[in-house]
């Protein structure tokens, strides 16, 4: 008795269970699409800055922020700074009453505020649009110099 083994019926087994498991994720990704599943995400203002911490001649630190670009800088209602835990402060140049437009800067006294602690301080630049949306512009932080 001579018997024969086959054995080639397990990979093409496996083969249409993979092809048939991709099929189905291809579509339902495009049925994702398709269906508009993904229309509720917002899109992201578009705006640049920069910031430095500058002393001036009387031994105080202000930290400077700069609007670099961006389509969306127009929309802009404010710029705030938040130190640390502490609340968010308004930048002089870049408040609500004033024209905020590309190149514009506004600073903040680091110096006196009573946010600032010795060591190191987490600094965050938010803006406000319009529409009441936010978005952090910046994030750095701040050595303050012992006493």
């Amino acid at each position: 008795m001579n018997f024969k083994q086959n054995e080639e019926a397990v990979s093409p087994v496996i083969g249409v269970i993979l092809m048939v498991a991709i099929t189905v994720i291809l579509a339902a990704v495009i049925a994702a699409f398709v269906f508009g599943m993904t229309g509720n995400i917002d899109p992201q203002k578009e705006v640049y800055a920069t910031t430095k911490i500058s002393p001036d001649a009387d031994g105080n630190a202000w930290l400077i922020v700069t609007l670099q670009g961006g389509k969306d800088i127009i929309f802009i209602k404010e710029v705030k700074c938040i130190i640390g835990d502490g609340e968010a402060k308004e930048l002089d140049g870049l408040k609500e009453a004033d024209l905020i437009e590309l190149g514009k800067s506004g600073k903040i006294k680091l110096t006196d505020d009573a946010d600032v602690i010795e060591g190191n301080n987490h600094i965050i630049i938010r803006a406000t649009f319009k529409d009441d949306t936010q978005k952090v512009l910046v994030e750095t932080d701040y050595n303050k110099p012992t006493s």
